[in-house]
């Protein structure tokens, strides 16, 4: 298995923590007091774009209501057709916005048609993942790296303009003035083969507000 294809199916949580690890002993000391790992994978593949889509720009919170109401009108089926047989007026009042709506639509034209294939994506490289679904309107490098990760369980994902990790990785790493891309994958380059762990561990340092070690 090369390191483009990795995936949580392959190692165990151990092998992953060792990884991140072992080179850094920065990472080292934020799973120890993190003390938990709970990366996961899975679900519908274009049921997972629409989230994506719906998810971006907005709180969670605010997020996960308008997603449930969009899901209890597909009656619980998000899939092609049930969102294509739906008027504008009818996700429009779900909460999602115009521009959304758009992008909504992209994706499921494109779905039916067979201009964009899903099924088979798993067995593609990273780059070649994100070349096929960015040509949807809406979604984006950040959004083509999260379906990487949090769906296919892509293991070796840097998203550099992700701002929950940057940020983590500012305060944790003590970097200071601009964050280059440089910078980040000289740090990331220590987690080989197991970057988009390293990058989950710093999403939780900055959910749960874990502050740097020693203050």
């Amino acid at each position: 298995m090369d390191h483009d294809r990795l995936d949580l199916t392959h190692v165990t949580k151990e092998e992953i923590l060792q990884g991140i690890t072992q080179k850094d002993p920065v990472m080292k000391q934020l799973v120890e007091r993190i003390g938990y790992f709970t990366l996961k994978s899975g679900g519908d593949y274009f049921e997972s774009l629409v989230q994506a889509i719906i998810y971006q720009q907005i709180s969670g919170k605010a997020a996960d209501s308008i997603y449930n109401r969009f899901v209890a009108m597909l009656n619980g089926s998000v899939v092609p057709g049930n969102i294509q047989q739906l008027s504008d007026t009818d996700i429009r009042s779900c909460g999602v916005s115009p521009q959304k709506l758009k992008y909504l639509r992209d994706l499921t034209a494109r779905t039916i048609s067979g201009e964009l294939v899903l099924d088979g994506i798993e067995v593609l490289s990273n780059q070649e993942i994100v070349e096929r679904l960015t040509v949807v309107k809406g979604i984006g490098v950040w959004s083509a790296q999260m379906f990487l990760i949090f769906t296919l369980g892509r293991l070796n994902v840097l998203p550099l303009n992700d701002i929950g990790f940057g940020n983590a990785l500012k305060k944790h790493y003590g970097l200071k003035g601009k964050l280059t891309d440089k910078k980040i994958e000289k740090i990331a380059k220590k987690w080989e083969p197991f970057i988009s762990a390293g990058v989950w561990v710093l999403w939780e340092c900055e959910n749960t507000r874990l502050p740097v070690s020693g203050t």
